[in-house]
């Protein structure tokens, strides 16, 4: 789940967000087991939808390789699968360690900008109705245009940042918790168990 728990990171950064990936895990932590708890939730959907009808698949197999995931799918759900053009669709481009750590600076800098002691009331408010607009037109950009002038000085000018590991409570939660029951619920489909096991 390191790659989920990253990309939520990202996304919390590209809707302004301004904390270091540390500082988030350490906030939020709690909160991103709950949700990788999924069995808790798999129990409160099958009693309202049945059993049979809740199934638990890796984001990873949907990432990497999504024809595959839709098979399975397909295998146990008979859902029919969609056309592989559709699979071929990037709905969500990602951004880069790099460019997300641009737009946390960004993110902060704004933040500090709305704090200044020398602002009036009436630019603070102007302000704050412009920064959301700010952060999401730097995002898209980023996103949108990877050749683009703005993707490239972030990437150019942004240290590498260094998320390092998850944190020990974090480890310990998927080592204990969330491998045992992605085991329980999908066997080890496509070797994605070993690699949570390696990667913590």
């Amino acid at each position: 789940p390191q790659a989920w728990i990253k990309s939520i990171y990202m996304q919390y950064l590209k809707t302004g967000g301004t904390l270091t990936y540390r500082r988030f895990l350490h906030v939020h932590g709690s909160d991103l087991r709950a949700v990788l708890a999924v069995d808790r939730l798999k129990s409160v959907w099958a009693n309202r939808y049945g059993n049979d009808r809740v199934h638990i698949l890796p984001f990873e197999l949907f990432r990497d390789a999504p024809s595959d995931f839709f098979a399975e799918l397909h295998a146990r759900t008979g859902m029919p699968q969609p056309a592989a053009a559709l699979l071929k669709t990037h709905l969500n481009v990602s951004v880069n360690a790099r460019e997300g750590e641009f737009l946390r600076k960004s993110n902060e800098f704004m933040a500090l900008i709305m704090k200044s002691e020398t602002l009036d009331d009436t630019s603070r408010q102007i302000l704050a109705k412009a920064a959301p607009t700010v952060v999401s037109t730097l995002r898209s950009e980023i996103q949108n245009n990877k050749h683009g002038l703005l993707s490239r000085t972030a990437n150019r000018i942004t240290p590498q940042p260094n998320f390092g590991g998850l944190t020990a409570d974090m480890q310990a939660f998927i080592r204990d918790i969330f491998v045992p029951m992605l085991a329980r619920e999908t066997g080890d489909l496509c070797g994605y168990l070993d690699n949570y096991i390696k990667a913590n």
